[in-house]
């Protein structure tokens, strides 16, 4: 089905947007920032709004900077192409392989069999394999493999659609563990969600001298996020929702029935999966305290041409020509014809329009103006980062948010004199962080559309969930991420 197109509100879009263009030029307020600045602001509100399909909107930079002179057509098409958007293409065709042969129901079985299915158990161990699968495969993905085996989960307790009693509360902690489990699990990787990779193109583009966080070094503060986050949504869905405690189910019972013997087919999925975690997480120098760990890419004649994209994209290309049985590969054409081009799309005119606002004047312009947030005490500072990104995530997708938080991030940050990362991390991490309302996120969609949730009840676990993530991302960047990323606050 077609996405909706609506001509009132492009309209309404671009007279908003072409209002800057009436504004005068003062100062550092150049002609070139008043154009890209009615050009971002035109692009945001297309995203935010959803007036057209958010791919399609982000075709704008092609047509919009050559014709207005803020860059030629070789320079914006650039970013369509960066290292980020490869790193999705290939991350999303090895996780197909996990899909593709059934292991997300294995894992199910094995997470209740050993968590246990007394009801708060069940509840846990739904949230554990979401949350663990999301950290490889994207949020919306995880979402759909896992909500028909909740719903079956919660179908064999007795749980109904609109239905009351302890059975339905036990469903609406279930699935809404999986649509939070699923936003928080992304954090875990820098390929857990596309919100993760426009930081790392974000901050390629805008500061290409600047250390590159590598996949061990986003795991480092990534993983520690998902150990303070998991139990906090387990315990807040399972408050907030009454699950009462009981006796333990049958697994039978449950939908889950126990799964044959390896195929070689699953074998090889999991063996394929396990190489690229590693080959991503060993590529670059790892420093213990004094000591380092070299990188397997200074095996090549240069380390630094080598990224996670490339890992990725030789991986992908690798399960194409495996063979799992008589006719059958690991990956067939049809899986790659699969790939979410929109997105791909997405990610490079968000790229472009972050590196027209920064070659056009327009973040130095925008960083003066809010160098009053410098004055801030640093907790301060990033609390409130938190809070307006995720009341952001909340009306508008976490894509469009993280796209146009990160060069406004990124000019503030260099306007206050401190690392861009101590702004760009917080923002993109909120940026994940929309519990409260059906629309915030993909995974809230899916799950409400099961019929099994009220507003109401993701509304109050969800702002709980909010609270706390931004007070997880506050913790962790005066922490661990500085220890992480070896970088400084100034």
């Amino acid at each position: 089905m077609q996405s909706p197109i609506s001509i009132k509100k492009v309209a309404v879009c671009a007279l908003i947007a072409g209002a800057i263009l009436l504004a005068p030029t003062y100062g550092t307020f150049t002609t070139s920032v008043r154009f890209t600045a009615a050009i971002g602001l035109f692009m945001a509100l297309l995203w935010l709004t959803e007036a057209v399909p958010m791919g399609l909107a982000a075709l704008v930079p092609l047509v919009a900077f050559p014709l207005a002179g803020i860059s030629s057509m070789e320079k914006t098409a650039a970013p369509y192409a960066n290292s980020a958007v490869f790193l999705f293409m290939g991350g999303f065709l090895v996780s197909a392989t996990f899909e593709r042969w059934g292991l997300h129901k294995r894992m199910a079985y094995f997470a209740l069999s050993r968590v246990g299915t007394e009801p708060r158990r069940i509840v846990f161990a739904v949230i554990l394999v979401t949350a663990f699968l999301s950290m490889w495969i994207s949020n919306t993905a995880t979402t759909l493999m896992m909500t028909p085996i909740a719903v079956a989960i919660v179908g064999g307790l007795g749980a109904r659609n609109n239905a009351e009693g302890p059975e339905a509360r036990i469903a609406e902690a279930t699935l809404l563990g999986v649509a939070y489990a699923a936003s928080l699990g992304g954090i875990g990787t820098p390929i857990g969600t596309p919100t993760n990779l426009i930081f790392l193109g974000a901050a390629k583009a805008l500061f290409p001298n600047e250390h590159t966080v590598t996949f061990a070094e986003w795991m480092l503060f990534g993983v520690p996020y998902l150990i303070l986050a998991v139990p906090i949504c387990w315990l807040i869905v399972v408050k907030t929702a009454r699950v009462p405690k009981g006796a333990a189910v049958p697994l039978e019972r449950l939908g889950i029935a126990k799964p044959g013997p390896w195929s070689r087919a699953e074998k090889t999925a999991l063996v394929l999966c396990a190489i690229t975690a590693l080959l991503w997480m060993l590529r670059a120098d790892i420093a213990l305290g004094k000591t380092t760990i070299p990188g397997w890419s200074r095996l090549f004649p240069d380390a630094k041409m080598i990224n996670d994209a490339t890992v990725a994209i030789l991986m992908a290309f690798i399960a194409f020509l495996l063979p799992v049985g008589d006719k059958d590969r690991l990956l067939d054409w049809s899986e790659f014809k699969k790939i979410p081009w929109d997105v791909l799309i997405l990610f490079g005119g968000g790229f472009a329009l972050a590196e027209a606002l920064e070659s056009s004047g327009f973040s130095k312009w925008a960083g003066a103006e809010l160098s009053f947030v410098g004055h801030w005490p640093p907790v301060l500072m990033i609390v409130a980062i938190c809070i307006v990104v995720t009341l952001l995530s909340e009306v508008a997708s976490n894509v469009a948010t993280a796209t146009a938080m990160m060069p406004i991030a990124a000019a503030l940050a260099t306007s206050i004199h401190v690392h861009p990362y101590f702004l760009m991390i917080p923002a993109v991490l909120a940026a994940s962080s929309g519990f409260m309302l059906p629309v915030a996120t993909a995974p809230n969609t899916i799950v409400y559309g099961t019929g099994f949730i009220r507003v109401k009840a993701m509304a109050r676990s969800g702002v709980l969930l909010d609270i706390a993530a931004a007070a997880i991302i506050t913790l962790l960047i005066f922490t661990v991420i500085p220890w992480a990323t070896g970088i400084a606050w100034r």
